[in-house]
């Protein structure tokens, strides 16, 4: 027991310094050093508040100072992103929890942690409990180190600070700070300089519109990126190839990776970037959705479509029901409503992470019978059995180990696996769409690429190509065809525009700003025209949205 106790005293101490390295070890940045502090100060006394020991307060302090550096490193190696203030909004929901338990070594890491901190905490278990005064005294400290907190992120000097350290954000407590004060709405704001693209915007000729009014159905497929584009001699899966009744095929920036799946759904529904947000950019279906004033079902439901989600993660995932119905959907469908059971006969909402996609695409049509006299149709559906981690491979297929390691070569074996499986199913559901009998565009695009042990190469030369998946459209022989050059790159912000010009639907003020922007240059992020992309935003931002 006793080296128990001397093993828990040391890892204790062990922890407390490290927190203290982490806090202090940026090379003479005073602005993060005081942030920093302020942090552990205001930590050390809530828990002292609590316990009234001083050994167990610092330590538990210590912990959570170290567990949000980690976690930050976990963002960035997984997500390629930074934490913010507002990513607690995802981390803290219980209905987001079970992301960790597909990473076992996320899992490994949350178990390791608790049994260290036990070993820890029982040693300290028998520290002197100070008394009520202290605790007094304790809070008087934590109010005054919230409020000079408060007004401190607001300094100007500090903003200036933080933004010096931009693009790369390596001051992890400093960025937790200056983005809590981005934890309320706040629209973007690109200056008012929209003159620009409005003066472009008159020179755009608009797409014909009709009353053809096709069923759309709009697939968000996990994950899923060409994997011909890799470089390891793939063939191309069916479903990213041209056929017959092709009618648009874009490569596109998206603006997340290996997650964040709810960033290019809202991409795709507003036809707004999730990085005009700022901070506010991971938490969008928590913070900016009820703000939300154009959308992709707003407008279709103006021109009489009823707007059904299919979603096979329950309700309350990333806030989704509530999200989808600020952006004008008509109804939240899981597979279980429509009669789906596993093997064992399960019948319970929950997050279905291995449902196949041609059961997605079963339940899809069952969407389209069980709505046929609400029809026009818009049916946002989701796929998720592309996800990672990518372990379901016992052996090396296609000669993948002749490019990438033992360990790459088996996770791309079963991404690509799952692909085939998916481009089935869109085969099925395109199938099923041209015997409906009525006119439709199906789409259906990959949500961001995925997470594999280490890096991939790829067989082109974009920037960034880590950021870049394709949207691919099908339709009937009514719906307009969008011819455009695959090596000429788009971006997934300006994809609901094309959806609209395939379909014919007559655009509202934002959807004709958003189609006159894909004409001018089909990517924002990637437009050589700087000004035009900056005045583009000030349109939507500063105008639009004050109207």
């Amino acid at each position: 027991m006793k080296y128990l106790r001397f093993a828990g005293w040391f890892l204790g101490a062990a922890i407390v310094i490290l927190s203290f390295i982490f806090m202090f070890n940026v090379k003479g940045d005073a602005h993060a050093m005081i942030l920093g502090g302020m942090q552990y100060v205001a930590l050390f006394c809530a828990f002292f508040i609590l316990l009234g020991k001083i050994c167990k307060s610092a330590l538990l302090a210590s912990t959570v100072m170290v567990a949000v550096y980690f976690t930050d490193r976990l963002y960035l190696h997984f997500l390629k992103k930074r934490i913010f203030a507002s990513d607690f909004y995802v981390m803290f929901d219980p209905n987001n929890w079970g992301v960790v338990l597909q990473y076992k070594e996320l899992l490994g890491a949350l178990v390791l942690a608790a049994l260290v901190f036990a070993l820890v905490a029982a040693s300290f278990w028998r520290a002197k409990r100070w008394g009520v005064k202290s605790r007094i005294a304790a809070a008087l400290v934590l109010v005054a180190v919230v409020i000079t907190h408060g007004k401190i992120i607001k300094d100007e000097g500090f903003k200036v600070a933080w933004t010096k350290t931009f693009p790369e954000l390596r001051r992890t407590y400093m960025n937790i700070s200056m983005s809590m004060g981005e934890l309320e709405y706040k629209k973007p704001s690109f200056g008012n300089d929209y003159k620009y693209f409005a003066d472009k915007l008159t020179s755009v000729e608009p797409y014909e519109s009709s009353n053809l009014k096709p069923n759309l159905v709009l697939w968000l497929q996990e994950s899923t990126f060409d994997a011909s584009l890799f470089d390891a001699n793939l063939t191309q899966a069916s479903m990213f190839a041209p056929v017959a009744n092709s009618k648009f095929r874009s490569l596109n920036r998206v603006h997340t990776f290996g997650g964040g799946t709810l960033k290019s759904e809202f991409e795709i529904l507003t036809g707004l970037n999730n990085e005009d947000f700022g901070p506010q950019g991971t938490a969008v279906y928590y913070l900016v959705t009820p703000h939300i004033k154009y959308s992709l079902p707003k407008l279709l439901k103006k021109h009489g479509y009823y707007v059904v989600a299919l979603n096979p993660f329950q309700p309350g995932n990333y806030n989704s029901k509530n999200a989808y119905a600020d952006m004008g959907f008509d109804e939240f469908i899981h597979p279980v409503d429509l009669g789906y059971t596993d093997e064992t006969g399960e019948t319970r909402v929950r997050n279905l992470w291995y449902i196949s996609s041609m059961d997605i695409a079963k339940y899809t049509q069952k969407i389209i019978e069980k709505f046929k006299d609400k029809q026009p149709l818009f049916i946002f559906a989701l796929t998720m059995n592309e996800h990672g981690p990518y372990e379901r491979a016992s052996a090396v297929k296609y000669g993948l180990d002749a490019h990438y390691p033992k360990e790459r070569a088996l996770e791309l074996t079963d991404y690509y696996d799952r692909q085939l499986e998916l481009s089935a199913a869109v085969e099925n559901m395109d199938e099923y769409l041209q015997k409906s009998g009525r006119d439709y565009v199906f789409a259906y695009y990959g949500d961001h690429q995925a997470h594999f042990s280490g890096e991939v190469r790829y067989d082109f030369k974009f920037k960034e190509p880590n950021l870049i998946t394709g949207l691919y459209a099908r339709g009937s022989e009514g719906v307009k065809r969008i011819e455009r050059d695959m090596n000429a790159l788009g971006e997934l912000s300006l994809n609901p525009s094309a959806l609209l010009e395939m379909m014919q639907i007559e655009p509202d003020e934002f959807f004709a700003a958003n189609y006159a922007m894909r004409k001018l240059c089909e990517s924002v992020d990637d437009c050589e025209d700087r000004e035009l992309a900056r005045s583009y935003k000030s349109y939507i931002y500063d105008y639009l949205y004050n109207k």
